[in-house]
Parts: structure tokens; sequence; C-alpha cells
């Protein structure tokens, strides 16, 4: 076998064990981008929840947007991030990753972004 062929079959074998880790991630951007486009925005929805936004489903769609207000889903995506660089665990780097994907979705781009630099940091590293 070549020389060379080495670092690239162990960048591979890199990439699909990210690829394997950010799964998760991915689903949840998915989730939450149908949330986003079909329960947040909608005018018909929110006109309808105008009146009692705390009653029945309305609850529900109310609470999902206090969780963004603030951009709290971000700042506890980068928690749950430098957590995960401190302690140095995979699961706790999937977690946050996903969480940032939810608050690159739900309006927290700035701290969620910086989450998932992070948890992708811990992700590399072997």
């Amino acid at each position: 076998m070549p020389e060379g062929a080495l670092p690239r079959l162990r960048a591979h074998a890199r990439a699909a064990e990210l690829a394997r880790a950010a799964w998760p991630a991915a689903l949840a951007m998915l989730l939450t981008a149908l949330l986003r486009y079909f329960v947040v925005e909608p005018e018909a929805i929110a006109h309808a929840c105008q009146p009692d936004p705390w009653s029945g489903l309305c609850a529900a769609r109310s609470l999902l947007i206090q969780s963004f207000l603030g951009q709290r889903i971000g700042w506890a995506a980068l928690l749950v991030a430098l957590a995960a660089l401190i302690l140095r665990r995979r699961g706790v780097a999937r977690l946050a990753l996903a969480l940032a994907g939810v608050g690159l979705v739900l309006y927290s781009p700035e701290p969620a972004a910086a989450a998932a630099v992070a948890s992708l940091l811990v992700l590399a590293r072997r």
C-alpha cells in the first residue's frame, strides 16, 4: 500500500465517524424546521392563539416561542458544548450539537454557531 494512502484512509474513517455522530443533530434540525414553519410562523395560528396564548395547544406554541426569546436555546447549547469541551465526552458533544442545530433554526444563531463549533471540536478529537 502506498504511503500517501494511509492518511486518506484515516481522514475518510474520521469523516464517517463525524457523520454518525451528527445525524441526531440533523434530525433535530429537520424536526425543528417543521415546527418553525408549521407552528410558529403561520399567521393563522398566531391569530388563533392571540386571544388566549396559554390554553390548549397554544400553550405548547407559547412555550416554544418563549424558549427562543433571548436566544435561550443557543445559550443552553453553548453551555452544554463548554461542558463537553471540559469533560471531553462525546455523548455530551452530540447533545450540544443537536441543541446547536435547534438553536440555529430557532433564531439563536450566534451562541448556537459557537456551540456547534465547540461540539465539533470534541467530536473530531480521538
